[in-house]
């Protein structure tokens, strides 16, 4: 998996998913590459095929942080929204279905968003803070955002339902910063984490929002 990034005259970002073979299986990259790249006037564009079809995703600066994105499928029209991102990073695609695409930045120590972008016209591009888990099959996702009471919040990102998951938790810069790890998968959702008193818990929730 790898994502490209470029500037044109027009301040032309295009983000290039590559599912099917990857130069770069770790996930890291050369950031002086990429500033280069910001600077320069290249702009690099890979058309990957899929099997869920072309998936294609772009973003046109438009100032301060602020850009225009753009995505879509074969079997889908484009869509189009506003987003920020920061430009002291670049953002990493994460996940890829036939229902969206779930794209992820750093925003310091200790801190990430995330962008969920669905193929749908009915739904928008949702932001969200602290993100911990995604489920796009089931259009779910679990983050923290700005709720610190709770161990996570589990969100439809196309309906704005939500459900608060509860548990005793070691504090920190935020709550999920205690959990090792964690998967949601529709109705359950599994997390490891540590408890105020910094024992290793585990537990499987029950996830009842659709």
């Amino acid at each position: 998996m790898k994502i490209m990034m470029g500037l044109t005259g027009s301040l032309l970002l295009l983000v290039a998913i590559s599912c099917g073979s990857s130069t770069d299986p770790e996930g890291k990259q050369d950031k002086s590459i990429i500033k280069r790249e910001l600077l320069n006037v290249d702009t690099t564009k890979t058309e990957v095929v899929l099997n869920e079809g072309r998936i294609y995703f772009e973003l046109e600066y438009v100032g301060y942080s602020e850009y225009i994105a753009r995505w879509g499928e074969s079997s889908n029209a484009l869509f189009q929204d506003t987003i920020k991102i920061l430009e002291s990073g670049n953002p990493k695609m994460m996940a890829l279905e036939s229902s969206g695409i779930y794209i992820s930045q750093g925003c310091g120590t200790a801190c990430s968003f995330a962008y969920v972008l669905p193929f749908r016209t009915d739904a928008k591009v949702k932001y969200y803070l602290y993100p911990l888990a995604i489920d796009l099959k089931n259009n779910l996702i679990a983050y923290n955002g700005e709720e610190t009471e709770s161990l996570a919040v589990v969100e439809s990102y196309l309906t704005g339902e939500s459900e608060l998951i509860k548990a005793d938790f070691l504090p920190g810069p935020y709550p999920g910063y205690s959990i090792d790890s964690i998967f949601l998968s529709g109705e359950k959702m599994f997390i490891e984490w540590k408890s105020s008193n910094g024992k290793l818990q585990q537990k499987q929730f029950e996830i009842t929002i659709k």
